[in-house]
């Protein structure tokens, strides 16, 4: 079953931090694990997390009193400044949610939150507890076969465990 693949790919994240919190677009991307050096297409050296977590579909990050932010805040303008003409929520740090990203990625490094359990769903949905008490929920909410999210090491020779809207991409 579904929930049962979605547990052993992510596994390997139980008792890791989680490092970071960014998007590219409107999709997600969040760091777990040890730095790892990399060089990109350019041969330029970059930093990444041991492991790397795509979103493109609806995902919330709560503390079980209240949702922090979510997919939808990347259209919405940061908090100190509102609705307004001209707003273009892909400027970086215009949006609600890079505000939110970049104050939680402060706190996951300053209190060193690790990921401590892991539910998946058959339908491709997860929820992942933290060590502060938040949790990182996905929902796959389409039912065609796009990509919802994927889960891949940046320097690991394994392919990319991709769930679509139909399943697991092969």
């Amino acid at each position: 079953m579904l929930d049962d693949l979605i547990n052993n790919q992510l596994i390997v994240l139980l008792g890791l931090q989680i490092r970071y919190i960014g998007r590219a677009g409107n999709m997600a991307w969040l760091g777990f694990g040890e730095d790892i050096v990399s060089f990109d297409h350019n041969d330029l050296r970059r930093v990444l997390a041991k492991y790397a977590l795509h979103i493109q579909c609806a995902f919330r990050i709560d503390n079980s009193e209240k949702i922090l932010f979510g997919s939808y805040d990347v259209y919405e303008p940061k908090s100190d400044t509102g609705w307004f003409e001209g707003f273009n929520w892909d400027v970086k740090g215009a949006n609600y949610y890079d505000e939110q990203a970049a104050k939680l990625t402060a706190i996951f490094n300053e209190k060193k939150v690790t990921v401590t359990k892991i539910v998946g769903t058959t339908l491709g949905d997860f929820i992942i507890s933290l060590s502060n008490g938040m949790r990182i929920s996905v929902f796959v909410n389409g039912g065609t076969d796009s990509e919802c999210w994927r889960f891949f090491g940046p320097e690991d020779e394994n392919p990319h465990f991709v769930v679509t809207g139909q399943g697991i991409e092969v």
